[in-house]
């Protein structure tokens, strides 16, 4: 079945949450009230759907967002137009099977019409913010 691509809705943050928490060391753990505040901020939140479940997510800042992660300072101290990648998760479920592919495909149409970069962030080590 394929895969669907479109912006997340609030009841759905709780099944975010819970995808997010689940993604192991690889993303930083999140609580709800953080997911609220990335939620209200972010300018890219899209989850993709296959098969009528949520089976991952994106969520991307543009260069002017007032977003508190260091890693997002970074990028801005040293570039003045970009897309941030903050954070993308899918289902243990559904890897491999073309979702991230899917939501970084997605999120780099939105942003090439936008940005001329895009940035994202990279943990090598779990827990590394």
């Amino acid at each position: 079945m394929s895969i669907a691509i479109r912006d997340v809705r609030e009841h759905e943050l709780d099944s975010v949450l819970a995808l997010n928490n689940a993604a192991g060391p690889a993303i930083l753990p999140l609580d709800s009230t953080r997911l609220r505040q990335l939620h209200d901020s972010a300018e890219y939140f899209r989850v993709a759907e296959r098969d009528d479940a949520l089976a991952g997510f994106l969520i991307g800042f543009g260069a002017g967002a007032d977003h508190d992660s260091s890693n997002f300072a970074w990028f801005r101290e040293r570039y003045p137009d970009f897309f941030y990648i903050d954070r993308v998760a899918v289902a243990s479920r559904r890897r491999g099977g073309g979702v991230g592919r899917a939501l970084y495909a997605d999120a780099q149409s939105y942003a090439e019409l936008r940005y001329p970069q895009l940035a994202c962030e990279v943990f090598l080590q779990g827990g590394n913010d």
